[in-house]
């Protein structure tokens, strides 16, 4: 009897041993199934992570004497298969192929202002027909139809002047309001980054992995990289800091900092530097004081230095120093080409205005006498040709000479308010003075002696300077100089754009390698893990069969 009932305890014990085993392998099979499904659900989803559930031999505790055959498997673990440098990367990637993006779209936009096939007038053709129209009018310098057509001519190149100008000074308006909606995109993401690592941590702290919502701060993580460049740094609860290369911290924990626009920073210690046409640019900040008592720290030099859009569009619209007096002075490829356009119009104003008024009638005197008179014998006044829309006070001397250009207050710019002194043919002021006696005047009918002054200025080497823009050579070498410029612009960010976005797809695609849902392998694994589990269902049915076969022979 004891022989007997020590056969029935072993052959017990074995029989649930090995249904225990199966029904570990039943349980553990359907969580790799499930999480199979759950991968092959979310092939698509945009920032998931391919997961797997690893299995671990369950521990069979210690052996009194007795073989250890082992006690089935049980679920270790959820891996999340994802690669913090490929992650990285990825992130540098996108900004680098943001900011070279919207830099390469404001750049076309401006190239468009140059484009000769277009229906727009060029700077460079006016100014050829201008002077041709010029060299027109000596044939027969008494002509109302050829004096017309000088007129018409620099009513062309003032419009062409104004166009361009205004154009460019559009655009950056247009991305200075753009600013706002960028960061406060940013302002948004950092803040639910900031929320998932305080669910990370709370998820975390009782040793389960949170999947769902890593994944979810990778994927804000690389929209934010689009957006701005930082550096991240995980810490041991499981959240990430969020940096900025001025070292501020936009995401610590589950607290972020909210950045700001402003166009009135507490650092302005004088007057605001102003945009190319009207109002004062904005500045990216961090406020640090209180609501009624404003801390500005600048961040703008910072963030455009790096990549992002938002850095696309600070290098496109020029970083302002809070000690800029002119518009021109920004680092940035709209105020120097602007810079360009501006010399011309002050050229015209200037250098072409006082040839315009002749020499001296009377050097003895003060001031400048001009020389020159119209078809009716007059002397211009002292912005003689070309002139410009202003209230106040334009020779602010008082020499009559037309060298007060970039002196008047409140005015930033001449180019968009070019214009011309008239439009009568009959006031085109091209004859020089034939009298030698001073305060007298004597001009010959039909008297051109002045024209070949003024047409030379074409080829004439002249010094040019606006804000941060200096050059020397001819006004067409200047507008030349303004195509060259936008032109090898717009070839580096074409190229940049390029380099960036096959970049961006190597690292996306190494991304993938590792972290993305292959449908085919999801298969595969579900037919292995399926196979498992039937054979796990059986075993336990043979168990059971054979228990009960033991149980009939005793």
């Amino acid at each position: 009897m004891e022989i007997f009932a020590a056969t029935k305890r072993v052959m017990a014990n074995f029989g649930a041993k090995i249904l225990n085993t199966a029904v570990s392998s039943v349980n553990a099979q359907q969580a790799v199934l499930a999480g199979i499904a759950n991968n092959i659900a979310n092939a698509n989803t945009p920032g998931y992570t391919r997961r797997s559930v690893l299995l671990q031999n369950e521990n069979t505790g210690s052996s009194a004497g007795g073989i250890n055959i082992g006690s089935g498997v049980k679920v270790a673990d959820l891996v999340r298969y994802v690669d913090e440098f490929t992650n990285k990367s990825l992130r540098e990637s996108v900004s680098d192929k943001n900011a070279a993006t919207t830099k390469d779209e404001m750049l076309a936009r401006v190239e468009s202002v140059f484009d000769l096939t277009g229906e727009r007038s060029t700077i460079g053709g006016a100014l050829t027909d201008f002077f041709s129209s010029l060299n027109d009018l000596a044939v027969n310098p008494s002509s109302i139809e050829l004096r017309a057509n000088v007129v018409q001519r620099g009513e062309d190149l003032v419009s062409a002047i104004q166009t361009s100008y205004q154009a460019i000074s559009d655009l950056q308006q247009e991305i200075d309001d753009r600013l706002t909606v960028e960061v406060d995109a940013i302002n948004n993401l950092t803040a639910q980054i900031a929320n998932l690592n305080q669910s990370i941590a709370q998820v975390e702290n009782g040793n389960t992995i949170a999947a769902d919502e890593r994944d979810r701060r990778d994927f804000l993580l690389e929209e934010l990289a689009k957006k701005v460049s930082f550096s991240t740094l995980e810490l041991s609860d499981g959240s990430v800091n969020v940096t900025l290369a001025s070292g501020l911290d936009i995401v610590f924990g589950s607290n972020s900092r909210e950045l700001a626009v402003t166009k009135s920073p507490t650092f302005l210690t004088g007057s605001s530097p102003a945009l190319l046409n009207t109002g004062v640019p904005s500045y990216i900040v961090f406020d640090y004081g209180t609501d009624s008592t404003p801390a500005h720290v600048d961040l703008t030099a910072d963030i455009s230095a790096g990549s992002g859009t938002l850095a696309g569009l600070l290098q496109s619209r020029g970083v302002y120093s809070p000690s800029d007096t002119s518009p021109f002075q920004a680092q940035g490829v709209l105020p120097e080409t602007a810079a360009r356009i501006e010399a011309i119009a002050r050229f015209l104003l200037t250098d072409f205005n006082q040839a315009y008024a002749g020499v001296d009638e009377d050097p003895g005197s003060a001031g400048h006498q001009a020389s020159t008179g119209d078809l009716d014998g007059n002397t211009p006044a002292v912005y003689g040709f070309f002139d410009f829309e202003f209230s106040g006070a334009k020779d602010l001397d008082g020499d009559g000479l037309a060298n007060d250009v970039g002196s008047h207050a409140n005015i930033t710019n001449y180019a968009s308010i070019l214009k011309l002194t008239s439009e009568d043919p009959r006031d085109v002021a091209i004859s020089q003075d034939q009298n030698a006696a001073a305060g007298a005047t004597s001009f010959a009918a039909g008297d051109a002696s002045n024209l070949s002054t003024l047409t030379a200025l074409a080829e004439t080497q002249s010094s040019f300077s606006v804000g941060s823009y200096s050059f020397t050579g001819t006004v067409s070498q200047v507008y030349t100089d303004a195509v060259s410029y936008i032109g090898n612009a717009k070839s580096r960010a074409a190229v940049d754009r390029t380099v960036s976005e096959s970049n961006y797809r190597l690292a996306a695609d190494r991304r993938d390698d590792i972290s993305a849902v292959s449908i085919d392998e999801e298969f595969s694994d579900l037919i292995r893990y399926q196979k498992a589990y039937e054979a796990s269902a059986r075993l336990i049915r043979m168990a059971d069969e054979l228990l009960e076969q033991i149980i009939n022979t005793l």
